[in-house]
């Protein structure tokens, strides 16, 4: 669900930001990100289940097993990825606005929104993608503070009790799963970029 949710916010956030640069939207924005890339994510994750668990109890303060306990976790797992993301689109986009494609696009009649859509985006999401991906190894790495903020029984919590109890072979297994993960993701990726991208496959 933290995946979902860097997908879901990076990409319309980004967009706003770049085609509203030096305006309220894009200052408001950046101001954000710069404050979701600051806060450590167990002090963020204690602030969202003191305001949404004790405050106003939409949520309980333990609680998984379903989607609706997904949520807070997740919004806390992905917040500094996505405040990253956003800003990594938004100087992808502005990059790719000032190259000649673009004035090339504009002197054909294309709307402002179909050159974004059709060409700028389309540009500008091959290094989100490699963002993406580096992310995916290290957002499960790091969902051990998440988990023990969350009382969330998984392999984060379970690495925990294990550097606790000094259980050596349980952290080695763990430390080798991430391991594998980085590479794993990190070799879809260049699979993926490989058969999408025209270039390198010509490279190749």
């Amino acid at each position: 669900m933290a995946l979902l949710w860097i997908v879901l916010i990076t990409i319309p956030l980004g967009i706003v930001s770049a085609v509203r640069k030096d305006r309220f939207c894009d200052h408001l924005i950046r101001i954000i990100t710069v404050l979701g890339i600051s806060i450590p994510a167990f002090w963020l994750g204690y602030l969202l289940l003191t305001a949404f668990a004790i405050r106003i109890p939409i949520f309980k303060v333990v609680d998984y097993g379903n989607m609706r306990s997904l949520i807070l976790p997740s919004i806390t797992l992905a917040a500094s990825v996505v405040s990253s993301s956003v800003r990594m689109l938004r100087a992808t986009i502005l990059e790719n606005l000032k190259k000649d494609y673009v004035i090339y696009a504009q002197a054909r009649g294309l709307s402002t929104a179909q050159i974004l859509w059709k060409h700028v985006l389309k540009n500008a999401l091959p290094p989100m993608v490699t963002l993406f991906f580096q992310n995916i190894g290290m957002m499960i790495g790091g969902s051990a503070i998440v988990e023990s903020v969350f009382s969330w029984p998984g392999l984060g919590t379970l690495c925990i009790s294990s550097i606790f109890n000094r259980d050596l072979p349980v952290i080695q297994t763990y430390v080798l799963f991430i391991g594998v993960l980085f590479v794993v993701f990190n070799l879809v990726f260049d699979i993926l970029q490989t058969v999408s991208d025209p270039r390198l496959r010509k490279e190749s």
